[in-house]
């Protein structure tokens, strides 16, 4: 993941397919992907406290963060919040799923 994220931004992933609610799902990502190898696939913008709250259930996370599939990279998430501490422990919690980059909302 560190090889693709270092290219990200650069060629040859130089387009990049926006974060957009109930759009950037995982079947639209993989849509994307069938179409080009070249894009940055976003998520949708998932709201930090839905990843805090649900920390101690793994089903939960598996379904929200899953990030197994090497189809779908490179691909970035998008957390939405307005408090540091709870954005900070969602990233702390989605990092080991596997994303290239964690992109942080804070509107």
């Amino acid at each position: 993941a560190a090889a693709v994220a270092a290219k990200i931004g650069k060629t040859p992933y130089d387009v990049h397919v926006a974060p957009m609610m109930q759009v950037t799902h995982r079947h639209m990502r993989f849509l994307c992907r069938l179409l080009s190898k070249r894009l940055v696939l976003w998520t949708e913008m998932i709201k930090d406290s839905s990843i805090t709250y649900n920390r101690n259930n793994p089903e939960y996370l598996r379904k929200l963060l899953d990030m197994s599939s090497s189809k779908e990279h490179p691909v970035v998430l998008q957390l939405g919040g307005s408090d540091p501490d709870t954005l900070a422990e969602a990233v702390r919690i989605a990092k080991p799923w596997g994303y290239d980059e964690i992109n942080l909302n804070c509107g």
